[in-house]
């Protein structure tokens, strides 16, 4: 279920993202937000035109019980931006509950791994097109 509701967020799939999500969930942000369930589905879009982007997933634990599962994994996601490839790791934990035979994610945390990539300015031709 994680894997599809990644690939969905990847494309810009809310609807798909919806049915997995229960109605209370919420999500803590790598920029340190909390989300509703209201907030994060109006936020899942697709990227825009001169972008695309991947998630991977990789390092799995998963621990639970019957009626609740928590799941931490590695996300490396790599995103191309007019031209400009950018590679981020992050870790995620999701709490999942067992309600009425089925299976929803109550919360989720997001957090940026620290990299040993240089940072780089982005290039004046790209700087435009950024929503600030």
């Amino acid at each position: 279920m994680t894997v599809s509701l990644l690939n969905a967020i990847a494309n810009g799939d809310s609807t798909h993202s919806a049915r997995h999500l229960a109605q209370s969930w919420f999500m803590t942000d790598n920029k340190g937000r909390r989300l509703t369930r209201t907030e994060f589905l109006r936020e899942v879009q697709l990227l825009g035109p001169g972008q695309w982007g991947s998630l991977r997933l990789s390092g799995w634990h998963l621990v639970g019980t019957p009626s609740v599962a928590v799941i931490s994994y590695t996300i490396d996601e790599e995103t191309d931006y007019h031209g400009e490839q950018v590679k981020t790791r992050l870790r995620s934990t999701d709490t999942y509950i067992r309600e009425n035979g089925r299976w929803q994610m109550l919360a989720s945390h997001i957090s940026t791994l620290p990299t040993s990539t240089r940072t780089r300015r982005l290039p004046r031709r790209l700087r435009r097109h950024l929503r600030v």
